[in-house]
């Protein structure tokens, strides 16, 4: 039995395919197989390291994997602290006592949710290399712009393209944006 999974550029072809045995195994282009349970096993062990090294995140692989990496990425880059457990409709706090909701895609849309508005809203989209580009910072009145008229979804979270974002992104003031941490080069430069 043989079903492509989907296709990289980097790795060519992903099959899921049965052996003789009839053990699932997947293959990565047509050199290495790889069988199901000892990729869940490397999976679980780097989201354990994950969670030795940020404890506040758990990394789970059932959902919210990419969304604990990208409140890593961002607190580690903006002006802001994560909670140490799960807050009601926000993630981190800054400074000067924003409350901020992240949301984080390696797709082309990200979620806001259509029962409460966020104070702030931070979304970026991470890529395959582990960089990311920010979608949206500011006002969560503005980023809910995005889904205005739509009715509540049985999720209580609606779809919006990342394109869609970035323009409401360009109605957000600089002063009312969570701010980049300065770096350690910016400051040694500033000292200098």
């Amino acid at each position: 039995m043989r079903v492509i999974l989907g296709w990289s550029r980097k790795v060519g072809e992903i099959v899921q395919y049965q052996t003789e045995s009839g053990t699932p195994q997947i293959r990565y282009g047509d050199d290495a197989a790889m069988e199901i349970h000892e990729a869940v096993k490397e999976l679980l062990g780097i989201v354990e390291k994950l969670h030795k090294r940020y404890p506040k995140k758990k990394f789970t692989l059932d959902g919210r994997l990419v969304g604990d990496l990208g409140e890593i990425l961002v607190e580690q880059d903006y002006e802001l602290k994560l909670f140490d457990g799960l807050e009601k409709h926000h993630d981190a706090i800054t400074p000067d006592g924003r409350k901020v909701q992240i949301k984080t895609t390696m797709k082309n849309s990200l979620t806001f949710p259509c029962d409460h508005t966020p104070d702030f809203y931070l979304g970026i989209k991470v890529f395959s290399d582990g960089s990311y580009k920010e979608i949206f910072n500011g006002s969560g009145e503005i980023a809910g712009r995005g889904i205005q008229k739509r009715k509540p979804s049985k999720t209580n979270l609606h779809s919006i393209s990342l394109s869609r974002l970035c323009k409401l992104s360009k109605d957000v003031p600089n002063d009312q944006r969570i701010q980049r941490k300065e770096s350690i080069f910016r400051k040694k430069i500033k000292e200098d």
